[in-house]
This record gives C-alpha cells, structure tokens and sequence, in this order.
C-alpha cells in the first residue's frame, strides 16, 4: 500500500478514537479521598481509613462513601452520609446563544443512608451514595432556584462542591462520626 493512504487511513482513525475519547455521556469523578477526623464510642471501628469520592453524570452530581469496620457485632449497622452541595447557577435564553445571566450561588443538602450486615467475626462492609443532585434540586436563599422569566432556562454554570461531609456509622456495639475535607467531581 502506497505511504500516503495509510496516512489518509489513519489520521480518520486517530480522529475517531479522539472523538470516542471525549464523547458527550459525561462521567467525571474526583480522587477518593479519607477523612480529617473519626470519632467513636463503643468497640466499632475502621478497618483502615473510610473514603468519599464526589462524580457527576447526565443526571447530576453525586457522593459517595466506602468502607469496612470491624467490632460491630451481630446485629446489622448503619451508615449515613450528609454533605451540603454548593455550585453557581445561571439563566440563558433558549436559543443558548448568550451567556448565561443572573449568576448565583446555589446549594442544598443531601443524605443518604444505607444498611450493612456484619461479615465474619462482626466485620461489615458499606457503601453509601446520595442520590444525584440535579438543578431542580437546588435552592438560593432557602428558595428553589428559578429564571425570572418563563423564556429563559435554569443552567448549572460550574462545578459542584461537596462540603461539611458526615459520615456516620451506627451498629450494635458504638458509633463511628467520620469528617472529610470538601470535594468535588
């Protein structure tokens, strides 16, 4: 084959490689990331160090936490995760040919609690994820977010922050309170 068709064949194919690389289906997600500080009473306990990691799809930004802890018995437990989510929000036309206007800073909290069952010798496993936090769930001024006109459209303008992260740990022998520094996706 002649040097300069397997040129015209393979930038198309670097192309669409690229093109698959940075498709539209958004999925971003942050390093995971341990906590600044764990209390506890009772016997239950981390084993090693929990971590939350902070995403973002289509649907919207979401925030979980893992982990295992030991000494928690028989009965099963709980984990319960809290976060305030912050992040700016604008208005545009529907035309989406301006830039979005009336900037403001939104936000709203979130929970999610999930149960774990403990494993061998009362060692149980977690994984807690909050339900995706989407424009209509946000709030500026203790109000829903909302345009001041009916022709323009509510638009998240940047990134989603997770702050005052919690996680709580509650099982037959004590409870672990476990805090991480803010993240996002």
């Amino acid at each position: 084959m002649p040097k300069d068709k397997i040129k015209r064949v393979a930038v198309p194919a670097i192309l669409a490689v690229l093109v698959a690389m940075t498709s539209t289906t958004l999925m971003t997600g942050a390093f995971a990331v341990g906590p600044t500080e764990v209390t506890r009473d009772g016997g239950l306990h981390f084993v090693g160090d929990p971590d939350v990691t902070a995403s973002k799809t289509d649907e919207g930004a979401t925030l979980t936490a893992t982990g295992e802890v030991a000494g928690a018995g028989q009965g099963a437990g709980t984990a319960t995760l809290d976060a305030t989510v912050s992040v700016t929000v604008g208005c545009i036309t529907p035309s989406g040919r301006n830039e979005p206007q009336g900037l403001e800073e939104a936000s709203t909290t979130t929970t999610a609690t999930a149960p774990f069952t403990p494993t061998r010798q009362g060692r149980g496993e977690f994984t807690v994820t909050t339900e995706p936090i989407s424009i209509e769930d946000l709030e500026v001024d203790g109000e829903p977010f909302e345009c001041p006109s009916a022709n323009m459209e509510e638009t998240i303008v940047g990134d989603f922050t997770f702050t005052g992260i919690t996680l709580t740990i509650d099982a037959q022998t004590g409870s672990i309170e476990a805090t991480f520094p803010d993240v996002d996706p």
